[in-house]
């Protein structure tokens, strides 16, 4: 979601880097408080209550960036303005903040989940499971970096 975002903004809508910038800067700011927020509701509400609003509202942002308007019609050198169905700015913006930051605050409610059913054997000592689960999403960070870049590479080898 976040790494698209540039180049999505510059060819769809014309905007320039301090605009992409801007934005990254504002979803950043408000990440911290709603995950804070969250971490204050989950003293009233279950996990699995918080689970759901947090997906519901994740994928009600997922669903405000696709661009049906593309489906149908002729394709334009940027987004099909005027047309209802059409991603404007002002839609994008609030898609991809909904997204970002309920996907973000979602990280939370699983931390909370997964040390309630973690064994306390697991959850001490210096190689406990919350380093273990770091380590692992690192390398597999890595790793689908990795593969990204060795694919761009052969495919780039390819066209030329």
């Amino acid at each position: 979601l976040v790494s698209c975002t540039s180049a999505l903004t510059k060819n769809r809508y014309g905007w320039h880097v301090q605009q992409v910038g801007t934005l990254g800067f504002i979803n950043g700011t408000m990440t911290v408080p709603l995950s804070i927020f969250v971490g204050y509701l989950s003293n009233f509400y279950q996990d699995r209550v918080l689970m759901t609003w947090l997906v519901a509202i994740g994928s009600f942002g997922l669903f405000l960036l696709i661009d049906f308007s593309d489906l149908m019609g002729t394709p334009t050198s940027s987004y099909n303005q005027g047309h209802p169905l059409a991603v404007s700015p002002p839609r994008y913006v609030t898609g991809y903040f909904l997204a970002f930051c309920s996907i973000q605050a979602f990280e939370g409610v699983i931390g909370s989940m997964l040390s309630k059913v973690i064994p306390t054997a697991l959850a001490s000592g210096t190689l406990n499971s919350g380093l273990l689960a770091t380590l692992v999403d690192t390398v597999c960070f890595w790793w689908a970096h990795c593969c990204n870049v060795a694919r761009s590479i052969y495919t780039f080898k390819t066209d030329t």
